[in-house]
């Protein structure tokens, strides 16, 4: 390179190239020290402006800057709040759906497929529990329609056949078959009553009559009455009562939850062969009322105990309807009921009812 260089080359080199070597300079004792970067590593170029025009840049640099933020984060803001205000809309939507309400929800914007399918939906519902409604007003008519008509037939065979049955005039096989008359006509005028009550309580038809209702004093009327039935001929019940549980409250319809207590000694009675031991017992635990209805029998047939436990009846599953409503009896009184085998043999039956200590209750 050329070692000697006029006043206006280096002028010109240190502020930018020498001879396309990109420079810098820096003043020595010795005069002038002279560094050179690689050809094409660095780019040196000098930007001259107008001092109020870069004051004036400098300072609308931030209401610039605060604007091009500030608009896309009101864009933002704005479709969120429109998009909130859909979804809620659409919330709204489902919770009426949810409480069996009919909606019809707008479909347009970003959220008009979701709206539409909750408007299907809601529509569908809609059909479904108007089918549902008209089959079960069909059920509980016809219900209490057979109920009404069987009934005043059903009493006339009941008295003609209990008459036939103590007419010493007939012969004993005479009035023997009047008897297995008055017998199964009795089993059909209790299924009718299930039949009656179970719909009731299936469709809250059937009002609770709840007053506060000593535990000791009802079962130990319903097992005197049981004794004093025609089935005690095949059956005894013992009675077994713990102290706290005599004196326990219950807030109950007394009538219905005799029903259900008769209807777990009539099946002990009815469905086993030969004479059968009950044993109806009751204890408390805290709150809680445990009645249980044991007997030695058969016990439940597989079938009915899987139809109990599951709420699954196949096509074999034996008649269950009694047991049906002793579950719907106690589950409207806030209790629960468990069937399953006795120990070593028979049936047992579990009653878990609460107890208020409240006599004045309802």
């Amino acid at each position: 390179m050329n070692k000697h260089y006029t006043a206006s080359e280096i002028a010109s080199f240190s502020r930018w190239y020498l001879d396309d070597w990109p420079v810098f300079c820096w003043t020595a004792d010795y005069g002038l020290f002279v560094a050179a970067m690689p050809r094409g590593s660095v780019w040196r170029c000098n930007i001259y402006n107008n001092a109020q025009l870069i004051n004036a840049m400098a300072a609308g640099m931030l209401p610039a800057l605060a604007l091009l933020l500030g608009v896309p984060a009101a864009c933002c803001l704005l479709f969120s709040w429109r998009g909130a205000r859909r979804l809620q809309t659409i919330a709204a939507g489902l919770a009426t759906v949810a409480d069996g309400g009919t909606i019809r929800l707008p479909t347009d914007g970003f959220a008009g497929e979701l709206a539409d399918t909750v408007n299907r939906t809601s529509e569908q519902l809609r059909r479904r529990n108007e089918i549902i409604a008209r089959r079960d007003d069909a059920r509980t008519s016809w219900i209490a329609g057979v109920s009404h008509d069987v009934r005043t037939p059903l009493a006339l065979i009941l008295g003609w056949a209990e008459q036939l049955e103590q007419d010493t005039a007939l012969p004993a096989a005479a009035r023997q078959k009047a008897c297995g008359i008055r017998t199964q006509s009795e089993k059909l005028r209790a299924l009718i009553e299930d039949l009656n009550l179970t719909s009731k309580l299936q469709y809250g038809a059937q009002p609770l009559r709840c007053q506060p209702t000593q535990a000791g004093p009802l079962l130990r009327r319903l097992a005197a009455e049981f004794c004093d039935s025609p089935l005690a001929a095949s059956c005894t019940v013992a009675l077994e009562i713990a102290p706290d549980a005599d004196k326990a409250i219950l807030d109950a319809d007394a009538a219905l939850l005799a029903r259900a207590v008769e209807n777990l000694l009539h099946n002990a009675a009815c469905h086993n062969p030969g004479p059968v031991q009950v044993q109806l017992s009751a204890v408390r635990t805290g709150k809680i009322l445990r009645i249980t209805i044991a007997d030695d029998g058969a016990g439940y047939p597989p079938a009915v105990l899987h139809a109990l436990q599951t709420g699954e009846a196949g096509e074999n599953t034996p008649h269950i309807l009694g047991l049906h409503v002793v579950e719907q009896i106690i589950h409207a009184h806030g209790g629960t009921a468990a069937f399953a085998r006795n120990t070593p043999r028979g049936a047992k039956a579990v009653l878990v009812l609460p107890v208020t200590e409240d006599p004045a209750a309802r």
